[in-house]
């Protein structure tokens, strides 16, 4: 009977709710049952069967409202956020990689020697981790020694197999992405914790900062001369690696100000002026972090993606907070002015990337390729030239009144000479000319070493140029980010000098931009550059400071070996992981990884 509400008619159905007739499952009509046949199930009368369960499961719920017997998958990484309304439940993998990390922070802080000229020392002490001796020299054949670099290799270990698992589970964990970045900067500051209350870790140069800024406190040109000679004896100059008490500060006039204020604010004291110079490198991430999300943002990437990669890593954790690097506070400068040029705010970013420049002059490499831009990406070269003329003046005018208000003259651009005094680093260029001296003094070749290596050095610094000069050229091809990004990594690389922390910057400008097919590369380039550097005070055995320097340039080679095959097994295998969006200028579909192909529909 029609209009009875126990057998609701499907006309009725239809005209008592809102939902479209297309959302109903189209029946195809049975056929009239004989009068005289029983009325019992037949295959015939299935589809009218599932038509009543279906609407009076609709009817049960409520007018107008969705029902559907089962819930779809939903592809990995494509959760919607908005549906949830509760806490996501714990990610057992995340967990893990948080632990990971700090379990490695905690045994690279807890047994990290302290530096045997400080005049004071702080030390963290770790449960199960004996405190370690403060000797004069720890010698190889000291059971110390020993214990110390294994400890530091097991810890850095940890800590990279955590921030691989983070970063993969940057992209895989449920909720929004400002939820997952939310993640991602509460794991990276839990591993940093054990690292701020440590003592300096992987390098001597934050006591020659506090030195410095001792020397431009008491109205000294730290740039002009160095520590021994400026202030003589005491405490500051202890501190100082002897290499460089002698050495004038390569540094610019926004950070030598930035110095005299960290030991004026520290009281004059030596040991917590050093916490100071810690406390800036932190504030340099943070800008970073600031830096990075607008960036992102601006690109179309995954904020969660760029913070794992540009800021979670190794490089960044260990060796610029850890090390307590002035190289911070001029990547979050650098960083925080592409971002400004990404969102429109020319002369902002122009400011930001001078004072970057004014810290390190290795920033001058994004301020040329800012300038290039400057007026746009398509442009006469008359229009093109006023604008690199207009950022060229400013720079020009910024760095000159910043150096009076310092005290300093030009001479931080000509110290830069000194750092070349370095031969033993991790150089390509240096390490190669070592072994062409050697090879060629070995078959009856006399050759000069220095003046061999003096010409490969160049060569790599030109090598160096003409990558950055191409890059410049093609930038508004390839992004701004990326090129500034590019030219910083090749210009480290092929550089006279390579220590681990000149290059986060570029890889945190390649993590906000997207790194694309590439990395893989720049994960194991990232992994593999983190253990360069090795625990302060712990001398290498006989046999291999013998050939120390061959043994180096075999690692370089590893090490460039090891970023190919990661990448020709990524291409391999199709797991590129790159970001879904296709990169400017185009035409090919972007490539995804195997595990994304197999939950297409």
């Amino acid at each position: 009977m029609v209009g009875d509400r126990n057998e609701p008619s499907g006309r009725d159905i239809r005209a008592t709710t809102r939902t479209d007739p297309a959302d109903v499952p189209s029946v195809k009509p049975s056929e009239p049952a004989e009068p005289s046949e029983p009325s019992t199930p037949s295959t015939d009368a299935r589809p009218d069967t599932r038509l009543s369960l279906f609407l009076r499961r609709f009817e049960a719920t409520g007018v107008g409202e969705e029902v559907s017997p089962h819930e779809p998958a939903v592809p990995l990484g494509h959760r919607d956020s908005a549906a949830r309304t509760s806490w996501p439940r714990v990610d057992g993998k995340l967990f893990l990689a948080a632990l990971s990390g700090l379990l490695g922070s905690l045994i690279i802080v807890g047994s990290a020697p302290v530096w045997r000229f400080a005049v004071s020392s702080w030390h963290l002490d770790v449960p199960v981790i004996a405190r370690p001796p403060r000797l004069e020299s720890m010698a190889w054949t000291d059971s110390a020694s020993l214990t110390q670099m294994s400890l530091f290799a097991l810890g850095m270990v940890l800590s990279c197999v955590g921030w691989l698992g983070l970063v993969r589970r940057s992209e895989r964990m449920d909720g929004s992405d400002a939820h997952r970045s939310r993640v991602v900067l509460a794991v990276a500051f839990l591993w940093v914790a054990p690292i701020l209350l440590g003592p300096p870790l992987l390098s001597n140069d934050s006591y020659s900062y506090a030195a410095q800024g001792e020397m431009s406190a008491q109205g000294l040109d730290p740039t002009a001369v160095g520590p021994a000679i400026g202030l003589g004896q005491g405490d500051f100059v202890q501190q100082v690696d002897p290499f460089w008490r002698h050495a004038a500060a390569p540094y610019g006039p926004v950070w030598v100000m930035v110095g005299e204020g960290a030991v004026v604010v520290a009281g004059h004291d030596p040991m917590l002026s050093v916490w100071m110079f810690r406390a800036v490198a932190f504030l340099g991430i943070l800008l970073t972090i600031v830096g990075l999300v607008s960036m992102s943002r601006s690109f179309g990437k995954p904020v969660a993606l760029a913070l794992a990669v540009g800021i979670a890593n190794p490089l960044v954790i260990h060796h610029l907070i850890g090390g307590a690097h002035n190289d911070a506070l001029m990547m979050g400068f650098l960083v925080c002015g592409v971002a400004a040029h990404k969102r429109g705010r020319r002369w902002l970013a122009v400011a930001l990337l001078t004072m970057a420049t004014a810290i390190k002059l290795p920033a001058i490499v994004a301020l040329g390729i800012l300038a290039w831009q400057f007026e746009g990406t398509k442009v006469l070269f008359r229009r093109r030239l006023l604008g690199m003329v207009k950022v060229g003046a400013f720079a020009a005018v910024f760095i000159a009144v910043t150096s009076v208000m310092a005290g300093i003259g030009l001479g931080w651009i000509k110290a830069l000479s000194s750092t070349g005094k370095v031969m033993d680093t991790m150089s390509i260029t240096t390490l190669s000319g070592f072994a062409i001296a050697d090879v060629a003094n070995l078959v009856g070749l006399s050759v000069r070493t220095d003046t061999l290596v003096s010409m490969i050095r160049f060569a790599g610094v030109l090598a160096g140029a003409g990558l950055a000069f191409k890059l410049l050229i093609q930038s508004g091809r390839v992004g701004i980010a990326h090129a500034i990004g590019l030219s910083m990594i090749l210009m480290v690389v092929l550089g006279p000098v390579v220590w681990p922390w000149y290059l986060p910057a570029g890889f945190a400008l390649l993590a906000g931009s997207g790194l694309g097919k590439w990395r893989p590369s720049f994960l194991i380039g990232c992994l593999l550059a983190s253990f360069l550097v090795w625990p302060n005070n712990i001398q290498a055995p006989p046999f291999l400071l013998a050939n120390q320097r061959n043994l180096m340039l075999a690692v370089c080679v590893l090490f460039g070996l090891a970023c190919y095959l990661a990448q020709r097994h990524a291409e391999k295998h199709g797991r590129y992981l790159a970001s879904p969006e296709v990169p400017e200028g185009s035409d090919s579909p972007p490539l995804t990884s195997s595990a994304e192909l197999t939950l297409s529909p």
